[in-house]
């Protein structure tokens, strides 16, 4: 009898988590969305749900298998609201709550949509945030960590794939990072966390060689880190040039792991160059440039 009563409200658990599950959300067709696409998202006024209830509604579209839902209306939707500062600040306090716990693995990820979109939205709610001040130093500090936790702890590089769209988590990953590093109310030891979880990925696990524009992405917290002085010059090139060697020693064009690791390095170097050389900025031209040179010279 107690087993068959636990059983059952497993089942009642099970089907709630499901009803509470909805995309598109309750209320809304298909068809209303990409009609409401077609219109750039403007939601008028006396409209049912209103804008800032379908936004919560569409998080739920950022794990679903459709890219149509989950990139082309859930992600576009969510991220010209936030540009534009048209939900409120209590509500973008829930998206960042929700979004974080998704990004966390609550609920399990089993298709590998919900984290990187999770991240990537994240990023427009971190950038919001730096305009509005809606979330507390705690809660930004928490999303450093979970950002960075979430870099750290990706092992899916899969990109793009024609019938399933983007997943790209560790370029959206380095998205919500870039945002952070480029938020004034991250501290030094944030940047310098930021720094060490971008690190993890330079490299990525199993000779997974990039092809989807990786190192662009994860330039930019790097570069937003060193404008605000997070290392020194010697640092950076202590830090970059322990990337241009293969564990053990050898030659990085002898192997599948030395050609993936100075194929990636490269692409991140010369990515960094062009920004560096470009740039007004002193901080960073003298905190990266040369060290890039020099890490660039030795694996060519």
């Amino acid at each position: 009898m107690l087993l068959t009563l636990r059983l059952f409200c497993l089942a009642l658990c099970m089907v709630a988590a499901n009803a509470s599950a909805s995309c598109p959300p309750l209320g809304t067709t298909r068809v209303e969305l990409q009609a409401l696409k077609s219109k750039a998202f403007v939601v008028p006024d006396d409209a049912t749900p209103d804008r800032d209830q379908l936004a919560l509604g569409l998080l739920d579209c950022l794990s679903d298998p459709d890219p149509e839902l989950r990139d082309g209306i859930a992600f576009e939707g969510l991220a010209g609201w936030m540009r534009s500062n048209a939900l409120s600040d209590k509500t973008l306090v829930v998206i960042y709550k929700q979004l974080l716990a998704l990004m966390n693995g609550e609920p399990a990820d089993p298709e590998g949509f919900a984290r990187p979109f999770a991240a990537l939205v994240l990023s427009e709610v971190a950038r919001s945030d730096k305009e509005r001040g809606f979330l507390s130093q705690t809660q930004l500090n928490s999303l450093v960590a979970a950002g960075s936790e979430y870099m750290t702890s990706i092992t899916d590089y899969r990109g793009f794939d024609p019938k399933q769209g983007w997943r790209h988590g560790v370029a959206h990953a380095a998205d919500l990072l870039a945002a952070l590093a480029d938020h004034p109310k991250v501290d030094n030891a944030g940047l310098q966390r930021i720094v060490a979880a971008v690190g993890t990925q330079v490299i990525p696990r199993d000779s997974h060689f990039y092809i989807f524009s990786e190192p662009q992405r994860l330039a930019r917290p790097l570069i937003l880190a060193a404008q605000r002085g997070v290392m020194t010059m010697e640092q950076w090139r202590s830090w970059l040039a322990a990337y241009a060697k293969l564990p053990g020693g050898g030659s990085l064009y002898a192997s599948i792991p030395g050609l993936s690791r100075r194929h990636n390095l490269q692409e991140l170097l010369l990515v960094l160059y062009t920004n560096v050389n470009e740039s007004g900025n002193e901080t960073l031209r003298e905190s990266l440039r040369r060290p890039v040179i020099a890490v660039l010279m030795a694996i060519n």
